[in-house]
C-alpha cells in the first residue's frame, strides 16, 4: 500500500481516481489546486503524487520543479495526468522529470498500471 496524493483543481476527477486508487488498496488524498500542495506532500510523507498539468496560477510542471528542490518531497515519484493527446503528454513528462504520465480519460486499469509500475520502480 502506498501514499498517493492527488494534486487537481478537478474535484471531480480527483475524487473519482481517489476512490479507484483506493479500491486497489492505497491510503489516497487530495489537494484541490496548487497552492499548499508541497506543504502538504511534506506532512503526509507521500509515496506518489498524481499531479494534473492544467490548473490556475500555477501549472503541474512548475509545481513539479518547485517539488523537486524540496527535500521533504524530493523523494517522491510523480506521474503528470492530463486530457491532453498521450504523445505529448508523455513528452512532457520526459521534458519535466516526472516518473510517469497517465491520460485522464484512461481506463482503470491503464491507471492502476501506471501507478504500479512507477511505484515499482523506486522498489529496486
Amino acid at each position: 500500500m502506498a501514499s498517493i496524493l492527488i494534486i487537481d483543481d478537478d474535484a471531480n476527477y480527483a475524487t473519482m481516481t481517489q476512490q479507484r486508487l483506493e479500491r486497489a488498496g492505497h491510503l489516497v488524498n487530495l489537494h484541490l489546486g496548487p497552492f499548499g500542495a508541497t506543504k502538504a506532500a511534506s506532512q503526509l510523507g507521500i509515496d506518489l503524487i498524481l499531479l494534473d498539468v492544467f490548473m490556475p496560477g500555477l501549472s503541474g510542471p512548475q509545481l513539479l520543479e518547485v517539488m523537486r528542490q524540496n527535500k521533504a518531497v524530493a523523494h517522491a515519484k510523480v506521474i503528470l495526468c492530463s486530457s491532453m493527446d498521450p504523445g505529448p503528454l508523455k513528452a512532457l513528462a520526459q521534458e519535466h522529470g516526472a516518473d510517469g504520465f497517465v491520460p485522464k480519460s484512461a481506463e482503470r486499469h491503464e491507471l492502476l498500471a501506471t501507478v504500479e509500475r512507477v511505484l515499482g520502480a523506486g522498489a529496486a
